[in-house]
């Protein structure tokens, strides 16, 4: 993470030192979706070829029938059925109609708008990342609260007979907690924007940014921050820094000396508060419901209170650092459509004559798991579910086929192409069959009258048709351009 783990608060910062390895433990690694689609009459097709560096373990010594991991099979086999071998992984096809199947995309759809002067055609596809919303929000700041009753609780109990007592728990149940839910706001920022959050130089701007708000909030100097910046701290110096940036601020918003026995009591021995903090933890029922729930999964091993604090905080640790967590995924996607787009954030390939989007990198799954659609405690789901790894990746194209045939009947040669064929396509399809009859015996008769009495013919045509059908200068066009038939 840099050096600037150093700038989180001194017991976030250590709670993120122990949260992390399960972040690292939790990823999807090495797994590659290459999308290729192709319009045909019907629709369009389809394949995908997935690959997947994991390995699996195949059983009684046979080798497995795909190199996929089963979990990761088994949504393309629900949707394409058995797929054909690849190197370490499975290609999978079918053929659709308009909607995109939610194999590794989301919603989306391939549609195609059809006119006498030719088609036009309209792409979108979401692929990873989750929507903010305000149920996730509300599980962090529920997360945030729990840790903070917890640890003004134990205070009262640890510092009972301290004449600064009450300051202290003041400052630590008000503006360290307020601290706290706002910097949780700006993980969810930082979250969203990750994608731009890193330039490539120097510390990651996410962290940086993490330093700049601590500083702003007394937690730290603007020339600490710098040196910090400079540095290559251990992880003890980084815990050291971090625990004596809580330190200073908590002395001055108490209006404490930094010597006073109390102080000295929360910070000169870092362990010996942690373990105290953990006995008092050990006693709440909250922990005693995770003891049960670790022994009915036949989970091994002591249940520390670590272990609770790490459930607890989830929500928010994974709100910024949820990229580390969520699977991680390299998307190429390839839609040949015969013509250079008017429309697209991908790039045209005049060669393949198909829009390419290369080097996507995907995050977590399309869908958040629910309390009835995971295996997992609803507890589990709930946090999973306030994670924030950036919003869904939005692929768009849009394109149009001129039918060069009628064209050539109605102008001697191709007259409409690309985003204006496109307009001319979606104007045509809102008309009512009736109207569009009438706008084809209109064409009919325009043909058959010379250009200065068409205007004419077509501005009665357009009168009873409502805003914006009755608006296009793109028909007048049309009028001008048509081949006379008399």
């Amino acid at each position: 993470m840099g050096t600037l783990q150093s700038l989180l608060p001194g017991s976030a910062k250590i709670l993120l030192g122990l949260f992390l390895p399960a972040l690292a433990s939790g990823c999807c690694q090495g797994i590659g979706y290459t999308i290729e689609m192709e319009v045909t009459q019907a629709g369009f097709n389809r394949s995908v070829a997935v690959v997947s560096h994991q390995e699996t373990s195949p059983e009684d010594g046979e080798s497995p029938a795909s190199p996929l991991p089963e979990g990761l099979r088994t949504p393309f086999l629900a949707v394409y059925g058995p797929g054909e071998p690849i190197e370490q992984g499975e290609k999978f096809s079918s053929s659709f109609n308009e909607a995109t199947p939610n194999d590794v995309g989301g919603p989306g759809m391939l549609l195609r708008v059809t006119s006498g002067l030719g088609t036009a055609f309209y792409y979108h596809e979401r692929f990873g990342g989750s929507f903010p919303t305000l149920r996730a929000r509300k599980l962090r700041e529920q997360a945030v609260d729990g840790y903070f009753d917890w640890l003004t609780d134990w205070l009262r109990q640890d510092l009972d007979s301290d004449e600064n007592a009450t300051r202290i728990i003041d400052f630590v149940g008000g503006p360290l907690r307020a601290d706290a839910h706002d910097l949780v706001c700006l993980f969810d920022g930082l979250a969203v924007a990750k994608s731009d959050s890193d330039r490539g130089k120097g510390e990651p701007q996410g962290l940086l940014q993490i330093g700049h708000f601590l500083t702003e909030r007394g937690y730290l100097t603007p020339r600490k921050l710098a040196l910090l910046c400079l540095s290559n701290l251990s992880d003890d110096e980084q815990k050291r820094h971090a625990i004596e940036a809580v330190r200073t601020r908590l002395c001055d918003a108490a209006e404490v000396s930094s010597d006073a026995p109390i102080i000295k009591r929360l910070f000169d021995d870092p362990e010996n508060t942690w373990e105290r903090f953990g006995d008092y933890l050990r006693t709440q029922p909250e922990f005693q419901r995770l003891v049960e729930r670790e022994a009915t999964s036949g989970k091994q091993g002591e249940v520390k209170p670590n272990d609770l604090i790490g459930e607890q905080l989830t929500p928010v640790m994974i709100s910024f650092f949820g990229h580390a967590l969520s699977c991680r995924q390299d998307l190429d996607v390839m839609l040949r459509t015969s013509v250079k787009p008017f429309s697209t954030n991908g790039v045209w390939d005049e060669e393949s004559q198909a829009i390419r989007w290369s080097e996507i990198t995907i995050t977590g799954k399309n869908d958040a798991p629910t309390a009835e659609s995971d295996t997992k405690s609803a507890e589990s789901a709930s946090m999973i579910d306030a994670a924030v790894t950036g919003l869904p990746i939005i692929l768009i194209a849009g394109w149009a086929v001129p039918d060069q045939q009628r064209q050539a009947e109605w102008f001697g040669k191709t007259v409409f192409e690309g985003e204006e064929l496109a307009d001319y396509c979606t104007w045509h399809q809102r008309l009512s069959d009736e109207a569009a009859d009438e706008w084809q015996t209109c064409i009919d008769e325009l043909r058959r009258l010379p250009p200065p009495a068409r205007d004419e013919r077509l501005q009665q045509f357009l009168a009873p048709l409502p805003p914006p059908a009755a608006d296009q200068p793109l028909l007048k066009k049309i009028t001008s351009n048509l081949l006379s038939d008399r």
